[in-house]
């Protein structure tokens, strides 16, 4: 037997969204045919290049039996359904009310490789539509940057990042979205926004650090980053350096 789920996008949260088939399969010993869908939120380059971009990952993972573009299928849980509730609830309650599962509460992306060679970095990644406030920043300016490398599969952001700090360090366009969960697996501490690959670093329990911004620190989902006090969320760590 196994549970049939229908996920939509976007990127961040179908991989925030992983955690419900995780944390079922750990209750239930059932593993998820997960279809891919635009169903509530679609996905912003289409949905055939996030199956593709994710197929290596979803598939190696235990609580996976299947993982397709969905056709119509019938299907038992809809993992988009807690948008119902996250403006008016944090995304843990959200998740505890919709799917009666604790969100997070085990890593929930598995099997990906380490990499000796980024054992030593601290990796940045972030995007020009949820860029931290610029404070948040500020501790590096005075520090030795050798072992940071800014990593994302867009340089147009690595420019962005640049251009608004001054800060001056190495760029590393990896190859594929595995790749980059392989890379935040293998680093010391990533340091993100809002985006996909914090999503990433939150599914592997990485040390990580989330800044802030002036458009999205008003909001609730934000918040449940940022409680230094929240023992759910123990892999979460605050300082930068």
């Amino acid at each position: 037997m196994s549970i049939v789920y229908i996920s939509g996008g976007y990127l961040g949260d179908f991989i925030h969204q992983l955690s419900v088939i995780n944390e079922n399969y750990i209750k239930t010993g059932k593993k998820g045919v997960l279809y891919i869908a635009n169903v509530d939120v679609d996905f912003r380059d289409g949905i055939n290049k996030a199956y593709d971009d994710l197929y290596e990952i979803v598939t190696i993972q235990d609580y996976i039996e299947e993982f397709k573009i969905y056709n119509n299928e019938p299907y038992d849980i809809n993992l988009s359904e807690w948008r119902k509730l996250y403006h008016i609830q944090n995304i843990f309650d959200s998740y505890k009310a919709i799917y009666d599962i604790e969100w997070a509460k085990h890593k929930w992306l598995n099997n990906i490789d380490k990499l000796n060679e980024w054992s030593d970095k601290i990796i940045i990644n972030t995007t020009d539509y949820r860029f931290p406030v610029i404070e948040f920043f500020e501790p590096l300016k005075n520090i030795d940057l050798t072992n940071y490398v800014y990593v994302s599969i867009f340089k147009e952001q690595y420019d962005y990042f640049t251009n608004i700090t001054g800060l001056n360090i190495n760029y590393y366009c990896p190859t594929s979205l595995l790749e980059l969960c392989i890379i935040i697996n293998s680093c010391k501490k990533f340091i993100g926004s809002l985006s996909a690959p914090l999503s990433i670093a939150t599914g592997l329990h990485k040390n990580c650090v989330y800044g802030i911004n002036h458009l999205g620190s008003g909001r609730i989902y934000d918040f449940i980053f940022l409680s230094k006090n929240d023992n759910n969320i123990p892999f979460i760590e605050y300082s930068i350096t």
